[in-house]
C-alpha cells in the first residue's frame, strides 16, 4: 500500500515558489535566521526547515526593555535547545553605539545587521534570512512615501540583496509574499508559541502608528486587499529601478568615484543632471558612510559643497564630507582626543580640519610662509612619528 502524500501547507508551498522565483537561496544551503522570538521569525525558521534548509538562529539582545529583553533571550535559548537548533546570541548597547542623529530604531537595525553579518561570516554561511512579510512591505512603502522618498524608497524592501555593500553574504526575505495573518494562522495550526514585544504597540514610533492606525484605516476605506495592491505597485517600481535607473547610476558612479580615496569627481557631479547627481552622492553615502543613512536631506547637505570653497565640510557626527580640490571626500573623522597621527602623503580628516604632511625638494615661494594653515619645518629635524594637536571645530 502506498503511503498517503503529505499535504504541504499553503504558506510553505507559496514560500517555496517565491524563493524559486527570486532565486533567494541555493538548494539545501544552510541559512542563518535572525530570530527575535516573535511569530514572524519563528515561522520563518519552521518554513525554511520544511524547504530543506539546515538552519542556525541568531538573536541580538538590545537590552532596551530590561527584564523583558532578558526573558526573550532566555526563551529563545530554551526553544533552540529543545529543537536542537544551533544558536548564536549577542548583546548590544543601543544608546552607547548610536551615531549622531540616529534614532533608536535606526541604531538597532544597523547593529542587528552587523551582528548577523559577523555571525554568518564566522559560521561560513552565505545567506541570512529575516522575517519581513507583505504587511511590513506595505508599511515601508507608505512610510517612505510620506518622507518624500525617490523611486528606490517606493520600490520597498528587495527580496534579496547583499547584507552590506560589497558583501558576498546575502540578506533574504522568504516571507515577503505573505500576509501577517497567514503567518499567524500557520503558527497556530502548527501549535507554535511565540513572544510578543510590548513596544510594538507603542504608537510613539512611526512604524507602529503605520501598522496599528494608518494601514487599518486604509483597509477599512479601500478593502482588505489594499496592502497587496500597494506592494504590487512597489514591485513595478522596483522592476523599473533595477532595469533602468540602477545601470545608469552605477555607470556614473564608477566614472566619478575613486574607491581607494573614497571621493567623487566634482566635474562629473556638476556635469550630471540633478537626479543622477543625487543618486551618485546617495550611493557614496551608503557605501562609504553607512552610519549617516542615505536620506534625501543628507544628499541635499552634501550638494551644498559642490560650489563651496575647498576646505569646506559637512559633518554627520563622526562622518565628514570634505570639499577638496576637484573632489568630494567621504571619511570617518579621526577621534578628537587631542591629537591625530600624521603620515607623509596621507590626508587625515578630523572635525577640526584636514591635516597632511608633504615632503618638499626645496623651499617654496615666500608667500607660502604667510599661509596660516601651513607650517614649514626642516624634515631632517623631525622624528619618525608625527602628530597634530586638534580641538573640536
Amino acid at each position: 500500500m502506498l503511503e498517503p502524500e503529505t499535504v504541504e501547507a499553503p504558506l510553505v508551498r507559496q514560500s517555496r515558489e517565491f524563493a524559486a522565483r527570486h532565486a533567494l537561496i541555493a538548494p539545501n544551503a544552510a541559512v542563518l535566521v535572525g530570530l527575535s522570538g516573535g511569530v514572524d521569525s519563528l515561522v520563518l525558521l519552521h518554513v525554511l526547515e520544511r524547504l530543506g534548509h539546515p538552519v542556525r538562529a541568531a538573536h541580538l539582545n538590545f537590552r532596551l526593555r530590561g527584564e523583558e529583553s532578558e526573558a526573550d533571550e532566555a526563551w529563545i535559548r530554551d526553544l533552540c535547545g529543545e529543537r536542537g537548533t544551533p544558536l548564536h546570541v549577542g548583546k548590544a548597547d543601543v544608546a552607547a553605539q548610536a551615531a549622531a542623529g540616529e534614532s533608536v530604531q535606526m541604531t538597532a537595525r544597523r547593529l542587528r545587521y552587523a551582528f548577523l553579518l559577523r555571525t554568518a561570516s564566522a559560521a561560513g554561511l552565505a545567506c541570512v534570512a529575516v522575517g519581513h512579510h507583505l504587511d511590513d512591505q506595505a508599511e515601508t512603502v507608505l512610510q517612505n512615501l510620506i518622507r518624500g522618498t525617490g523611486p528606490e524608497g517606493l520600490a520597498g524592501m528587495p527580496a534579496k540583496r547583499p547584507i552590506e555593500a560589497g558583501s558576498r553574504v546575502m540578506l533574504v526575505r522568504p516571507l515577503l509574499h505573505a500576509r501577517r495573518q497567514a503567518i499567524v494562522d500557520f503558527a497556530r495550526s502548527e501549535g507554535l508559541s511565540w513572544r510578543e514585544d510590548a513596544s510594538n504597540a507603542d504608537t510613539r514610533y512611526t512604524r507602529n502608528r503605520m501598522r496599528s492606525v494608518v494601514l487599518p484605516a486604509i483597509a477599512d476605506a479601500f478593502g482588505s486587499a489594499a496592502a497587496e495592491r500597494i506592494v504590487r505597485s512597489s514591485a513595478l517600481v522596483r522592476a523599473y529601478v533595477e532595469d533602468t535607473a540602477v545601470p545608469v547610476a552605477s555607470a556614473l558612479f564608477e566614472r566619478a568615484a575613486d574607491l581607494a580615496e573614497q571621493s567623487l569627481d566634482l566635474e562629473i557631479l556638476l556635469q550630471s543632471t540633478a537626479v543622477w547627481r543625487g543618486r551618485i552622492i546617495l550611493r557614496a553615502l551608503r557605501e562609504w558612510l553607512p552610519a549617516v543613512g542615505g536620506t534625501g536631506e543628507a544628499v541635499r547637505q552634501v550638494e551644498r559643497l559642490l560650489h563651496a570653497q575647498p576646505g569646506r565640510r559637512i559633518a554627520f557626527g563622526d562622518a565628514i564630507v570634505w570639499r577638496g580640490r576637484g573632489r568630494l571626500i567621504f571619511r570617518v573623522a579621526a577621534p578628537e582626543d587631542g591629537s591625530v597621527q600624521l603620515e607623509v602623503g596621507r590626508t587625515v580628516l578630523a572635525r577640526a580640519g584636514e591635516f597632511g604632511v608633504e615632503l618638499l625638494s626645496s623651499r617654496p615661494l615666500a608667500a607660502r610662509d604667510d599661509d596660516p594653515f601651513a607650517e614649514l619645518v626642516d624634515a631632517d629635524r623631525l622624528g619618525t612619528s608625527l602628530s597634530a594637536a586638534v580641538a573640536a571645530g
